[in-house]
């Protein structure tokens, strides 16, 4: 998170409390702090008249700006956002030549890119949580300086290319890892090499549980020996600010909100290197699988109505909204990825409990800042 927003961000989840009562509470409690938080003055965000028609968005940000105009269209914060709440705010920016559409109901920010040609659903370029380690990063991505430099549209290929490749690098059917197996085969020695091998070592490479896979340059402080000297040892990891550690399910939610997550501990002691706060849902849902009787679809709660745990093409994976596919052997399975860092420390020991395993057995630990490499 951009530690610029950090007490933007902390003031606007202090005023969610209690939850907005309707969308002028939202906007005025919510979304006009942040937008001042993120560079814009009073005359430079336009709160549209409501027409009869509703054609137009309720916000016009830069708009004595027109080479950098863009509009947010608002929405109370108890509203479950669906692509369809966008669909006049895009068409008015198509018909104005704009490219940026925001659909926030406060809790949850939708960012559309109008130059992507299809559905508005098509059109969705990235979304994020008010409580996400990464909302900072997309506050600084729409913020004044950032559009008056062009630099959101860096911002959301970036996005788009992380999202992507995290889909294919899980499937052994996936277009990108067929290229990769038919590059590899050219070389000596790997003309057997399979897809799910290539899978595999994508999933060590990114997670490493239980071996750490050899690399050809230095990533997470290790280094690399030279020819005839001795195996390289982890250095130990740097931090400029102090770490905490918690059990799974015991840190209070105001104590992560906004932290960066650094890595788990396993029952077995082992560490696993983490950064995205996605990876306790996913960390826990294989151990759960391996060591547990987890059964799927699995919820949080009884009254949860969209699974965080299902199998893939079931019915229920339908409500999942951000689909993670779990490696080898478990890639039938996906796991939901949209939570806030809260959410996902809930979910993760939710998944452990109903298999049988003590949440609490599982810590891990977050950094308030950058973890240097050695």
């Amino acid at each position: 998170m951009r530690e610029h927003f950090a007490e933007a961000i902390e003031q606007a989840l202090t005023a969610s409390k209690p939850s907005p009562s309707n969308e002028q509470e939202t906007c005025f409690r919510i979304i006009d702090p942040l937008l001042l938080a993120m560079g814009y003055g009073y005359q430079e965000i336009k709160i549209q008249d409501k027409d009869n028609a509703k054609q137009k968005p309720d916000y016009s940000i830069l708009p004595n700006e027109p080479d950098f105009t863009w509009f947010l269209e608002a929405k109370a914060w108890d509203i479950t956002l669906d692509d369809n709440h966008a669909i006049q705010a895009v068409n008015y920016a198509n018909t104005q030549g704009k490219r940026w559409v925001v659909l926030s109901n406060g809790r949850e920010w939708r960012l559309y890119d109008n130059f992507i040609i299809g559905t508005v659903a098509e059109k969705s370029a990235c979304g994020v949580a008010l409580g996400d380690a990464d909302f900072g990063s997309f506050l600084d991505a729409l913020s004044k300086a950032s559009i008056l430099q062009s630099k959101l549209a860096d911002y959301v290929q970036n996005q788009r290319l992380y999202s992507f490749l995290a889909t294919q690098i899980v499937r052994t059917d996936s277009e990108v890892i067929k290229s990769i197996v038919k590059s590899l085969k050219s070389v000596p020695g790997l003309n057997n090499v399979k897809a799910s091998d290539v899978v595999r070592f994508l999933s060590d490479y990114s997670s490493p549980a239980d071996t750490a896979p050899v690399v050809p340059e230095t990533p997470r402080g290790l280094s690399v020996p030279k020819q005839g000297s001795a195996p390289c040892v982890p250095e130990p990891v740097l931090t400029t600010a102090s770490t905490q550690s918690w059990g799974l399910g015991s840190a209070p939610s105001t104590e992560i909100t906004g932290k960066k997550l650094l890595q788990m501990e396993l029952p077995d002691k082992s560490a696993v290197a983490v950064d995205r706060w996605n990876q306790l849902t996913v960390q826990a849902t294989l151990l759960a699988l391996r060591e547990g009787h987890l059964e799927i679809p699995c919820f949080v709660s009884a009254r949860s109505k969209s699974p965080v745990v299902a199998r893939k093409g079931s019915g229920e994976s339908e409500s999942i909204r951000e689909p993670i596919v779990l490696p080898a052997p478990f890639e039938e399975i996906i796991v939901e990825g949209h939570f806030s860092a809260d959410g996902h420390q809930k979910a993760a020991a939710a998944i452990l409990r109903s298999s049988g395993i003590e949440p609490s057995t599982i810590r891990f630990t977050v950094t308030t800042s950058s973890t240097p490499r050695g």
